[in-house]
């Protein structure tokens, strides 16, 4: 990962929401960076704009224990609809984000 592309957590809001949580549990400075984990760096014109405000060791530690995480604590469960009207329904109902913890 460099300061010219964009992190992992960019294309995913689990991901992102993690690494937040991450960030303002181990206080201090680290809840300072959240305002900078949470921009979108996948568009070119930010990364060129504020590439220079990012900690990119820390990203990638977030990152490791966004895996870690996602590994050791999160469950994940697929399932067959028969109908778009049934997978729409339960999208209104949040039924897709639904995630179990340890």
């Amino acid at each position: 990962m460099h300061a010219n592309e964009g992190k992992p957590a960019d294309s995913s809001v689990l991901r992102k929401n993690i690494g937040t949580a991450i960030l303002n549990m181990r206080g201090g400075k680290y809840t300072q960076y959240i305002h900078i984990w949470r921009r979108d760096f996948i568009r070119k014109n930010v990364q060129s704009a504020l590439s220079h405000i990012r900690d990119i060791e820390l990203e990638k530690e977030i990152e490791k224990e966004i895996n870690l995480a996602l590994e050791e604590r999160f469950y994940f469960r697929i399932i067959v609809l028969e109908s778009r009207s049934i997978a729409d329904f339960l999208k209104r109902k949040n039924f897709f984000y639904v995630l179990q913890m340890k």
